[in-house]
């Protein structure tokens, strides 16, 4: 783990508001939350305040940060900028013999800033080569239709082009947010903050507030009052690996997405070929399991008092799930997509083809059912591309083709499903997998041998593969969902059970589906592929 260190600065004469940094708010004050939110983050080494002021250091101290010296004036007044503050305390640390790889920049007076996204910010940061990565939110209002108002008291629109347009045809604008800024200290970048040097993370709106004014402080209190106290605790349990695979924990963070305004934890087992780093990287909080006992989830569902839990697993059955209901009172949501009896308040199956009459027997009387296409789950990035359009331009001399075979392809069978690919000459194919596959060296091996073939491994890029692609190779689940909402011609090959009523679903609706990998089949259906898309 690289080391961190997050500096927080805090003068004490700020003037529109006295004492600003220290000012309570809803009972704590304000330089409190900043302080606890690094903590909660458990990224950093250290968690420095810089202040001039021996009150502020007094109450840093108090709520967990360390004040290792007092700022000199002259780095106290109202003109010296928050760069030079930052400079001085990494210069006295390691004056003390403390180096960080990175750094994070924390404002004092952020109260409603929230750690999940200080965690995406820094493992954004970490697996890129940008140099910088801070908080930015989106502009509530087109700036594309903004105006000034004239010396005359007249208003005079700063791009009069845009009168005419729609709010929704205009490009998103994105401000800085002022709540933390990241640095890798081994990257040095001549670029502005607000450049393509720099990673944004997206914060929304309502969890956004400069605190300039006593009307920006009161705006501030009703919008943690509304948010922040009426936050669930909500409980995700799932596993990923190499045998299991990674679609229950890609549907479960999609499905995160929809609980922005609560706090979220996974409870995930360590198996071998996880991918408990997805977690991570959209930056919540994972409780790492010993098993998958009963009692152990019990005792964290009491730990973190849960309100809500999720559960996305075939190894948990109707009796664990009525034991967590009876012992914690905990609302109940649990996945299924094969047929099974379950004890829950909920029981969701998001595949299309899901037939809520068929669980009438297998689920208690009070369960709310959420069965079908009402309740599939899309990752956001594939909406944003639908609205694009598609992006492909034919060229039957380069035919783009999609393969994913799930990001554990624990069948195998990517490279038999290449050689069939590799008869046609005229095909340029995108293989997306991620470092649950066993198989994944013998797979890279394998490119190695054809031009024509790349590997990208956990990417984040795949619903723009799957738009720009002529077709698309993969399997009757999730990933189903997916392409069906960005119209792509596709093939699908069924590889697991669970995957049995898509199949039938996908055959009934005369869509190009094998029940199993055939190689002379799919020859034969690639070929009709390719003529359907040379005759369109």
């Amino acid at each position: 783990m690289p080391k961190c260190i997050a500096i927080i600065p805090a003068r004490g004469g700020s003037k529109r508001i006295p004492r600003k940094n220290i000012k309570l708010f809803h009972e704590k004050p304000l330089i409190a939350y900043s302080i606890e939110a690094a903590l909660r983050s458990e990224l950093f080494d250290k968690i420095i305040v810089s202040t001039d002021d021996e009150k502020i250091s007094k109450i840093a101290k108090k709520y967990g940060a360390e004040v290792p010296f007092l700022r000199p004036k002259e780095l106290s007044d109202d003109y010296t900028g928050t760069g030079a503050v930052v400079s001085h305390a990494l210069r006295y640390l390691k004056e003390k013999g403390f180096e960080y790889d990175f750094c994070c920049t924390i404002y004092a007076t952020a109260p409603l800033i929230d750690e999940k996204y200080i965690k995406q910010g820094f493992f954004k940061l970490k697996k890129s080569d940008a140099s910088r990565a801070f908080s930015v939110t989106s502009m509530p209002f087109p700036i594309q239709r903004t105006f000034k108002i004239t010396k005359n008291d007249r208003c005079q629109m700063f791009w009069p082009e845009n009168i005419t347009k729609r709010s929704q045809d205009l490009e998103e604008a994105y401000q800085d947010a002022g709540q933390f800024y990241w640095q890798n200290m081994n990257k040095k970048s001549k670029d502005i903050t607000f450049g393509q040097d720099s990673i944004p993370i997206v914060l929304p709106r309502y969890l956004v507030q400069d605190i300039d004014t006593l009307e920006d402080w009161e705006t501030a209190e009703f919008l943690y009052e509304a948010v922040i106290k009426n936050r669930k605790n909500i409980l995700f349990r799932v596993d990923s690996s190499s045998d299991i695979g990674i679609g229950h924990l890609m549907r479960d963070l999609v499905l995160a997405e929809e609980y922005k305004k609560d706090k979220i934890f996974f409870a995930s087992l360590n198996l071998e070929g996880n991918f408990n780093e997805k977690i991570l990287e959209k930056g919540y909080d994972l409780k790492e399991l010993n098993t998958n006992n009963v009692d152990e989830i019990i005792g964290l569902i009491k730990k973190l008092k849960i309100d809500f839990m999720i559960i996305d697993h075939y190894g948990i059955d109707v009796n664990y799930e009525k034991r967590v209901k009876e012992e914690t009172k905990v609302k109940l949501l649990v996945f299924d997509d094969l047929y099974e009896k379950h004890y829950c308040d909920i029981l969701l199956n998001h595949n299309i083809c899901a037939k809520k009459e068929r669980y009438k027997i297998l689920v208690p009387n009070f369960t709310e059912l959420r069965c079908g296409k009402n309740y599939t789950l899309i990752r956001e990035e594939f909406k944003k591309e639908r609205k694009k359009g598609k992006k492909n331009d034919f060229d039957e001399k380069q035919i783009k083709v999609f393969l994913a075979m799930g990001g554990a392809d624990h069948s195998n069978i990517n490279i038999n499903i290449l050689d069939v690919l590799n008869k046609f000459s005229n095909l340029k194919i995108d293989v997306v997998t991620t470092t649950a596959n066993k198989n994944i060296e013998k797979l890279k091996d394998y490119s190695k041998k054809y031009k024509n073939i790349k590997i990208y491994i956990n990417s984040n890029n795949i619903a723009s593969f799957i738009n720009c692609c002529d077709f698309a190779i993969i399997s009757p689940s999730v990933i189903a969902h997916e392409v069906l909402f960005l119209k792509t011609p596709f093939i699908a090959i069924k590889t697991a059970l669970n995957q049995q009523d898509m199949y039938e679903y996908l055959l009934t609706n005369n869509y190009d589906v094998l029940e199993k990998f055939d190689t002379i089949k799919l020859e034969k259906i690639v070929e009709k592929k390719i003529k359907s898309l040379k005759e369109k």
